[in-house]
């Protein structure tokens, strides 16, 4: 009994590093609206975490929503990312006044890329721990193409 409870807690532990290395889209916000065309600036912040990681890079991409009865609620990005903005090298940093540490990419967004709603990701991949391990995730918000 007492070794299934180290593997549930070492389990957990395991599980709360991952949920704590979480990224997020800051900029632009949910339900902005963008130009097809402009360049626009993506915010990608990471929260702190008690686990280390090392990030290994991330790419932003934008896929469009509007042939999908439901719009982006119904769509899974982790599918199939759609166009890609940017690949490449993730370093957020502190800076004054910020709660986390951030990095700010300016990508284009496609001229003639269809109008309506888009679903704006990022995709992280981190090696965690002192093993370490590869972790994972891919983020999303909606956004609106003019």
């Amino acid at each position: 009994m007492f070794s299934s409870f180290k593997s549930l807690l070492v389990l957990g532990c395991v599980a709360a590093s991952a949920v704590a290395q979480q990224i997020a889209i800051a900029i632009p916000a949910t339900n902005d609206t963008v130009s097809a065309g402009s360049n626009i600036t993506v915010q990608v912040i990471k929260p702190d975490s008690l686990t280390g990681s090392t990030e290994v890079g991330i790419a932003i991409s934008l896929k469009s929503c509007a042939s999908y009865p439901g719009g982006c609620a119904v769509v899974d990005i982790s599918q199939a990312l759609g166009d890609i903005l940017y690949t490449g090298l993730y370093d957020p940093e502190y800076r004054s006044g910020e709660w986390y540490p951030f990095q700010n990419f300016t990508v284009q967004v496609p001229s003639g890329f269809p109008s309506g709603q888009a679903a704006l990701g990022v995709t992280q991949l981190a090696l965690v721990g002192a093993g370490p391990y590869p972790y994972t995730q891919v983020t999303n918000q909606t956004i609106n193409v003019a």
